[in-house]
């Protein structure tokens, strides 16, 4: 019965992103396994968007850049945005329309995904690709897929081994090492999205904390315990706390939302 709700969501989805001829695609590249990559235009975006039918890119494209989950008001316009866990670079584009002058710096560890983000972003100059995972400490981690799609790739340490499949070791990068090899004194946003590894990143974060202004995060206690506890006990001194979607977003005082102060 689970497989074929999801079925029938993303029969709806491709509807809803590709019009009449979106569920047709799917059902013939989901059955036939084919690849494809197709570009969209999008109302509002000046430069056409890239995914993959028959992904979990449409789902994405939907959430993000037609129901806006990352739509937030604050008292401060964001100027530096850190996404961590950017996919193929929806959320990315969403904050380099909404905030022209931002600077956006997206990371993303798996290959296929990378290269679509690239590829997304290549039009907008204040956004910088880089390819590498976020986690605790700088160095390499393992990247698995639990076979959830291209939206549910996870690093691994050596303490977790429950995947399906090992694609490789790729780069990792603390946040700490990040805002200091980008000359970052202050972040205004991390949106982070890391299929579990916040557990981690934030039981550790006491170098880098103080410096953010407003996390936006999806929290993966269904795939690792614990991960609501170490974001919370990590943030405990922010305020204004917002749920939306799947997402949790947290506010220090002076960007909080007018109604919300």
């Amino acid at each position: 019965m689970r497989h074929l709700l999801t079925f029938l969501k993303e029969l709806k989805d491709h509807y809803v992103v590709l019009g009449s001829t979106g569920p047709w695609l799917f059902i013939k590249l989901k059955f036939s396994k084919k690849a494809a990559c197709i570009s969209i235009e999008l109302d509002r975006y000046e430069h056409e968007i890239y995914l993959r039918p028959a992904t979990s890119d449409v789902t994405t494209f939907k959430q993000v850049l037609i129901d806006q989950e990352y739509n937030f008001s604050s008292q401060r316009t964001p100027k530096t945005i850190i996404d961590a866990g950017a996919n193929v670079g929806y959320t990315s584009v969403y904050f380099a329309r909404k905030y022209p002058d931002v600077q956006i710096y997206s990371f993303e560890p798996e290959l296929s995904n990378f290269n679509l983000l690239r590829k997304n972003t290549s039009q907008y100059k204040n956004i910088t690709p880089v390819r590498a995972a976020i986690w605790k400490e700088n160095g390499y981690i393992t990247l698995i897929n639990p076979g959830h799609g291209h939206w549910g790739f996870r690093t691994s340490d050596s303490n977790d081994r429950s995947s399906t499949e090992t694609i490789g070791q790729v780069r990792s990068l603390s946040i700490a090492q990040i805002l200091n090899d980008y000359n970052i004194e202050h972040l205004d946003v991390l949106k982070i999205d890391v299929e579990g590894s916040e557990k981690e990143i934030f039981e550790d974060c006491k170098d880098w904390i103080n410096r953010v202004g407003i996390i936006l995060v999806e929290l993966h206690d269904r795939l690792k315990d614990g991960c609501s506890k170490s974001f919370y006990n990590a943030t405990n001194d922010f305020g204004t706390q917002i749920s939306k979607g799947d997402n949790v977003f947290i506010f220090r005082k002076d960007y909080a939302p007018d109604k919300e102060r």
